[in-house]
């Protein structure tokens, strides 16, 4: 909110550096003349706004008792950037900007609960540069915003989100260094969930205008320090694949039974859901179990549509297999009597005239039938031999159970921990 200038008090319009006292910046809190910073992204529960000495505000110091930004990688607080400011205050105190915000290092209470701000001890949040210029010009009172924090996380939320442009529009120029930093940070001091998705929303919180291209790489540098394998990154069937080669385990892509939940494991893709889901019915017709699917977004598809609209793509390419299925079971259901073959039947082969030397030449307006005593000859053994196969299947998952549980076991923990299951 712009404060209009018949709303301020003729002897606080110009509030000069040298003549701002306790009893103005009160009168001016009681007037509700100054403006809160706004982060509305951020988790927080302000106390209210107090004047409070100057004196009894700290910044952070590190082992040499210098004064640094936490929120800026330990950058200490700019001489240069303080007299900058005081001169922007030359023309008197600005009320539409925003005052700075601090939380309680040491809280002292009055008999009635109210804070005691001679007494208590307080923390600079936002407004590292206004708490210097202040003391170089011997301001001792002046407004500042308490507020109070459930966790570093959402504190870095503001101390970072304090110094990009909430005005500027899409492509902030603002470095991305400090970000990534403090997110390796808090990751590291598990402040900061080790998982993609609560990276990416932490990084949005504090910068969404920057540019979706930009915010992703800064998510995949918090990651890449932090020591977390991206579910984005790769994550074709060869990629997956070479990665299940790379912890010296089965290939994934095919149906892998683990004893422990009694179901068998694959993998999912957008335009996989048919042939999983034929594999996934195969498998629980020659044995009754189950499938389960760990599902993940390639490449090409989060370039062209972002994250968690590829993500959503897979969900639905596998609901649109799952609801055709469906239709299927239920239209079987209400024809007992009806038959696959009479769905899709056969009819005759058509004439191969070249191509081919283990057979008489065919002539070209002469059909091939499918009861042609050779082909019958041949479907026989082959017949047989995909029989015998999969009974030698059946029989090894049966003998080695053990072996099989023990190797997925190591596949699932595995993955667990590549994709965050």
């Amino acid at each position: 909110m712009v404060l209009k200038p018949t709303l301020v008090p003729q002897h606080l319009k110009v509030m000069h550096l040298d003549d701002i006292t306790e009893k103005k910046i009160n009168e001016a809190i009681d007037s509700g003349l100054f403006r809160p910073d706004l982060f509305p992204r951020a988790e927080y529960e302000t106390k209210g706004i107090y004047c409070i000495p100057t004196n009894r505000v700290h910044f952070y110091q590190d082992s040499n008792l210098v004064n640094y930004q936490p929120y800026k990688s330990g950058v200490p607080i700019s001489i240069q950037d303080a007299k900058k400011l005081a001169i922007q205050f030359e023309p008197g105190v600005d009320f539409n900007q925003p005052i700075p915000m601090v939380t309680i290092k040491k809280a002292v209470y009055n008999e009635d609960g109210s804070l005691n701000v001679y007494k208590s001890l307080f923390q600079i949040e936002v407004g590292n540069h206004r708490l210097l210029m202040f003391n170089s010009n011997g301001v001792e009172y002046y407004a500042f915003e308490v507020v109070e924090f459930p966790n570093e996380a959402e504190k870095f939320k503001i101390g970072l989100g304090s110094n990009y442009n909430l005005d500027k529009p899409k492509g902030t120029t603002q470095s991305a260094t400090p970000l990534i930093n403090a997110g390796i940070r808090l990751v590291a001091n598990e402040e900061l969930p080790k998982d993609e998705d609560a990276i990416e929303s932490w990084v949005y919180d504090i910068d969404p205008q920057r540019h979706w291209k930009s915010r992703k790489a800064i998510v995949e540098a918090i990651m890449n320090g932090s020591g977390i394998v991206s579910m984005c990154e790769s994550m074709s069937e060869t990629k997956i694949t070479k990665l299940i080669k790379d912890h010296n385990l089965k290939k994934t892509t095919k149906m892998l039974y683990n004893k422990k939940s009694g179901k068998y494991g694959t993998t999912l893709a957008n335009g996989y859901a048919q042939k999983q889901f034929l594999k996934a019915f195969k498998k629980f017709m020659e044995t009754g179990t189950t499938t389960s699917a760990i599902m993940y977004a390639e490449d090409d598809s989060i370039k062209t549509h972002g994250i968690m609209k590829a993500r959503a793509l897979v969900m639905d390419d596998y609901n649109q297999e799952i609801e055709t299925w469906q239709n299927m079971f239920d239209k079987i259901r209400k024809e007992p009597s009806l038959k696959p073959s009479e769905i899709l039947s056969t009819d005759n082969f058509v004439a191969q005239i070249n191509n081919h030397d283990d057979y008489e030449t065919e002539v070209k307006s002469q059909p091939v039938y499918s009861t042609h005593p050779a082909i019958q000859k041949e479907l026989k053994i082959i017949e047989k031999n995909r029989k015998d196969k999969a009974a030698s299947v059946v029989a090894n998952e049966t003998l080695g159970a053990e072996k099989s549980d023990s190797l997925q076991e190591q596949v699932t923990a595995t993955l667990d921990e590549v994709f965050e299951v």
